[in-house]
């Protein structure tokens, strides 16, 4: 996988952010106990922060393994936030663009939402892969056409293609944008990466991306559609709703399974009936719960996974190539195509010469010239895809001055040299 998070948005320093400072990565745990303790607590700072504007129900499926690494960073716009125009932002996309940034599927309850998971630890790139192809299947075509052309406005996207790139981006600063309605333009191309021999008789390659353009005419480009682009504005009664109940956490907490079920078993004078092997898992929960929305709510997220096995790699790369070539193929402009070649040519990985791809991928001439490559050197071509969201500038990173650099996330699928 090709990805470069870069520039960090407009955060502040939280609870979270300032515990994560004390555990040191790369050192041996002298005390599992205490550290797994210690885990919970920065995580729950982050999840307490980031989902503080919210009065309704919340409960988070959280995998204990992913505890193991740094928590999520979110900052959910407040209610008082006005940026001036009709259209409210309603609470559920910024609801379910947070859930996509937790890998989670959002399931809209009663009084509140219920994160559910929705795939295995450790399937991550695996699930991501089916979910790009399963949605270049199913998105708008003429969506998909803009994005591979012109760029479209994040916000203006379908909810299905919001829900891919809120998935794929990892930048806070992206995240942030997204959540409260501001620009960033979400785009699409074709990629590649061009394997090689070179004059030593040595194996290389390099990465080509399909009608990539210098980037003060992307810069240009990206300023027009920001111009026309009218922002939504944040509903002013945004998560004022609060809950009832006898079961209350209105701070939110980190809990196992069996833990948050003692809990519930007293509050209710009911006893809780589960599945033994969810108990050591934990979940968020915040709000206040009656013995009923708390029934539900746990029923949303005690799912077990199917049992299954994951696609290859020849299967996805097969899948994603018959995906491009019977949909973005005849979306894309016809310009953009390389004049020595055809698209059949370079998403079936035909061997072709370096002069014949000049025209449409204007690294390569320097590239090749830079490494003394003649003109007639012969690249095999393994196709692939990047997906793009490009904001404004902001901050490096939690606590930096902001910068003008641009935002930007960049998630890639290609095959050959990056899956085994």
């Amino acid at each position: 996988m090709i990805f470069s998070a870069a520039i960090l948005g407009s955060l502040v320093f939280s609870q979270a952010s300032q515990l994560q400072q004390s555990v040191t990565p790369g050192l041996p745990i002298q005390d599992p106990v205490a550290h797994e303790k210690l885990r919970v607590r920065i995580w729950k700072a982050a999840l307490q922060d980031a989902y503080k504007p919210i009065k309704q129900n919340l409960i988070i499926d959280i995998n204990k393994k992913e505890m193991t690494g740094n928590p999520p960073r979110l900052v959910l716009p407040g209610a008082r936030i006005d940026l001036g125009v009709k259209g409210p932002v309603r609470e559920r996309d910024i609801i379910r663009h947070s859930s996509g940034f937790l890998h989670r599927s959002p399931v809209r309850m009663k009084d509140g939402w219920a994160f559910r998971r929705e795939r295995a630890f450790g399937t991550g790139m695996q699930a991501n892969y089916e979910a790009v192809i399963n949605w270049i299947l199913s998105a708008p075509k003429p969506e998909l056409k803009s994005m591979l052309s012109s760029g479209v406005p994040f916000t203006y996207l379908s909810e299905s293609s919001q829900d891919i790139f809120a998935r794929l981006c990892e930048n806070h600063g992206l995240q942030k944008k997204m959540l409260n309605g501001e620009f960033a333009s979400a785009e699409l191309r074709f990629s590649f990466i061009g394997n090689y021999r070179d004059s030593k008789g040595s194996d290389s390659s390099m990465t080509l991306d399909l009608g990539s353009r210098e980037w003060r005419s992307e810069e240009i480009r990206r300023n027009k559609l920001q111009m026309s682009y009218v922002p939504p504005q944040l509903d002013p009664g945004l998560f004022g709703r609060a809950s009832v109940g006898e079961l209350e956490f209105p701070e939110g907490e980190i809990l196992t399974l069996d833990e948050l079920s003692k809990l519930a078993d007293a509050a209710f004078a009911r006893t809780t009936i589960y599945d033994g092997r969810f108990g050591p898992q934990y979940v968020y929960i915040q709000g206040h719960f009656s013995k009923e929305s708390f029934l539900k709510y746990m029923q949303a997220i005690c799912k077990p996974i199917d049992f299954d096995y994951s696609l290859t790699a020849p299967e996805l790369r097969d899948r994603l190539v018959k995906a491009m070539i019977d949909v973005l193929v005849p979306l894309a402009d016809p310009a953009t195509c390389p004049k020595g070649t055809s698209y059949q040519a370079l998403f079936n990985g035909e061997t072709v010469r370096g002069s014949d791809l000049f025209s449409g991928f204007e690294d390569l001439k320097s590239f090749m010239k830079g490494r003394n490559l003649p003109d007639s050197q012969l690249f095999r071509l393994s196709p692939g895809l990047t997906i793009q969201l490009v904001g404004e500038g902001g901050e490096n990173d939690i606590g930096d001055p902001p910068g003008e650099s641009p935002l930007s996330n960049s998630w890639g699928i290609t095959f050959g040299k990056v899956l085994p």
